[in-house]
């Protein structure tokens, strides 16, 4: 999946993906692309703890 995040999310985005121990790529640009590897059987619990802890900020594709 990817999480695209504005620059004062990405702190809390990467350590709650750290935190998760999944593989991710992150690209700083305009906003931040964190391209995560999750396996699918986690990604629905994953995504809701990301949209929960940036207060439904980040869109994940």
């Amino acid at each position: 999946m990817t999480v695209i995040v504005a620059y004062d999310d990405s702190g809390t985005v990467r350590s709650i993906l750290e935190s998760e121990g999944v593989a991710f790529d992150a690209t700083y640009e305009s906003e931040v692309d964190f391209d995560v590897h999750v396996p699918t059987v986690n990604a629905a619990a994953l995504r809701d703890r990301l949209r929960s802890a940036t207060s439904g900020r980040a869109r994940i594709e």
